[in-house]
């Protein structure tokens, strides 16, 4: 049978009537379906009475009066005087009592208010208020601003403002635009806030930290009180504006630059100093090194005792393991039987080949080569030591008696501690200069996650200002209410449980996607924006792709940028489905 334009008029005027809402596409294509099926009006009608979003509004636990005032309510005008409307509400409860059905009672409405026209002295108001309602319902119903949901909120929301003034239709129009522009506008925003999640690294780790904005509050938090280059600013604050701050970097880099002239001097004091010491420009121009070559003097005591412990290690390791239980661990100083030994008179190190050793035959040869390795270190250190002193004009033995060269070496060490003065100082710029670099750094996150989460917020006021229910991030666990809740993916992972168990839920993934009807992963077409429904035992695992090629070079793991899988739990694969960017269960 074909959908007459009479059939429009009445389908509009009853969603109008019953639920104060335009139809939307998806409730408006079910109703084409049903009259071109053969249905009545009636039919179509009394069918609606039984849904679910009919008995929200209407419950059936409500008595035959509470029944009639909520339509009542919701049809008539404000201009409609109360005494018309007490009226009207008495008679559909008598009807109702006379055994008619809630649907029989809005078909008769249906009927009568088709009857009337804006000049009835009664009801003239209601018919100008529900014609404009029903232009309302039919522009987002049809066309560009069409609403393609079945949440009875959003649809609602539009229609509930408007009156029996013709200028509130524009307004309900322009107010309510497209759903699915507001959704992308909203899912774009979110998108970018998420891509910025996925590369902060706050503390240069290479792990991304994630997002919030009490994170990253700490960060610029961490990065002004824990680093000594700005606390020691006198005068910087993260209060303070950008110039303020600048002015008070710029004047301690300034005294810092002073500091650093100030110590450049010194080490020409201390040079001058040295050289009344009797210390050469040649020692000077070396300080270090020389300084380096007293200590060395001093330490060619020790050589031979140092050298002694590692021929005893490298001969401990040489033996067998049953003779390295009773080897002795550490090497002691002086002439000891047994093993490696020092000789006191000549200062070399030899081998006791006593009849107590343990040092056999079998390995003496072998043990007798690692002690004239260490041997040769030893008159190696020794001679490099001795020759750089000898360079230096300093008298060596192992012997020397160091204490006639403490004026030369104070001198040297002068030098060297004003030196390490300037360094100190010339330190401190690039410090400032660093802890700034970070600072600056974790304001412009904080200031970035500013103009994301404003534009999240301007993208949901225009939601929340047409009177919409805002949507939901698809991100973590969630859970469905027991409303009509819209979700929209951001490329994170997530669960919700309970969807479309209370409620007409929908996932908004966005336009352009199409349903992948192999479920696998790696049968993606890379040219597409594809949705998979995957079975995962008694849920539903809905993978989506970030880019076209996402399920050719990425697993769905968690985490992954190119792919993002959302669990439905509870939920059957095959009674998902995809219709204009939004997932929903089939109806």
């Amino acid at each position: 049978m074909a959908f007459t334009e009479q059939n429009k008029a009445d389908a509009y005027l009853f969603f109008v009537l019953a639920f104060n809402a335009a139809p939307g596409t998806v409730y408006g294509g079910q109703i084409v379906e049903a009259y071109e099926s053969g249905m009545t009006t009636a039919e179509i009608v009394a069918e609606y009475t039984t849904k679910e979003q009919f008995l929200k509004l209407y419950p059936a636990s409500q008595t035959n009066a509470e029944f009639a005032t909520s339509l009542v309510n919701t049809v008539a005008s404000t201009l409609t005087a109360a005494s018309v409307k007490a009226a009207a509400v008495a008679d559909i409860q008598a009807a109702l009592t006379a055994g008619w059905t809630k649907a029989q009672v809005i078909t008769q409405i249906l009927g009568n208010l088709a009857k009337k026209n804006v000049a009835d002295a009664e009801w003239g108001t209601t018919v100008a208020q529900v014609n404009n309602k029903v232009a309302v319902a039919q522009a987002l119903t049809e066309g560009a601003k069409a609403l393609n949901t079945t949440d009875v909120t959003l649809l609602q929301s539009p229609v509930k403002t408007v009156t029996q003034d013709p200028a509130t239709v524009a307004t309900a129009i322009k107010g309510a635009g497209d759903l699915a522009a507001k959704l992308d506008n909203l899912l774009a925003t979110a998108k970018d806030k998420a891509t910025f999640a996925a590369a902060l690294d706050l503390d240069g780790n290479g792990v991304a930290d994630g997002l919030t904005s009490a994170n990253v509050q700490a960060q610029v938090t961490a990065d002004v009180t824990a680093k000594a280059g700005l606390v020691t600013v006198a005068g910087w604050a993260v209060a303070n504006t950008a110039a303020v701050n600048k002015a008070a970097v710029d004047a301690a880099k300034a005294t810092n630059s002073a500091a650093v002239a100030v110590a450049e001097a010194q080490v020409l004091v201390k040079q001058a100093d040295a050289k009344t010491a009797g210390v050469t420009d040649a020692q000077i121009a070396q300080s270090a090194a020389l300084t380096a070559a007293v200590k060395a003097t001093a330490d060619n005591v020790t050589l031979a005792a140092a050298q002694q412990a590692v021929a005893h290690a490298e001969v401990k390791a040489s033996l067998s393991a049953a003779d390295q239980l009773t080897f002795p661990a550490v090497a002691p100083t002086g002439e000891v039987t047994g093993y490696v030994k020092l000789n006191a008179g000549t200062g070399k190190l030899e081998l006791d080949t006593s009849a107590a050793t343990k040092v056999t035959a079998a390995n003496q040869a072998l043990v007798s080569a690692l002690v004239a390795k260490a041997q040769a270190k030893l008159d190696a250190d020794t001679a490099s030591t001795n020759a750089v002193n000898a360079k230096n004009t300093f008298t060596t033995s192992l012997d020397a008696d160091v204490a006639p060269l403490t004026p030369k070496a104070d001198a040297i060490a002068a030098i060297d501690t004003a030196k390490a003065a300037v360094l100190t100082e010339q330190a401190k710029n690039p410090a400032i200069d660093k802890t700034l670099a970070a600072y600056e750094a974790a304001k412009a996150n904080n200031d970035k996650l500013v103009v994301l989460d404003k534009a999240i917020a301007d993208a949901e006021k225009a939601f929340t200002d047409a009177g919409f229910t805002k949507p939901v991030e698809a991100t973590g666990a969630l859970v469905a209410t027991a409303g009509d809740d819209t979700y929209f993916a951001v490329g994170a992972n997530s669960t919700i449980g309970s969807f479309g168990l209370l409620g007409k839920d929908s996932i908004y993934v966005g336009k352009g996607y199409e349903v992948n009807a192999s479920a696998d992963l790696k049968k993606g077409d890379d040219s597409k924006l594809e949705v998979f429904f995957k079975v995962n035992g008694g849920n539903t695992d809905v993978y989506i792709e970030q880019k076209a090629f996402g399920s050719s070079d990425a697993t769905a793991a968690a985490g992954n940028a190119n792919i993002a899988k959302i669990t439905l739990t509870g939920v059957v694969a095959d009674k998902l489905v995809l219709k204009d960017g939004f997932v929903t269960i089939a109806a």
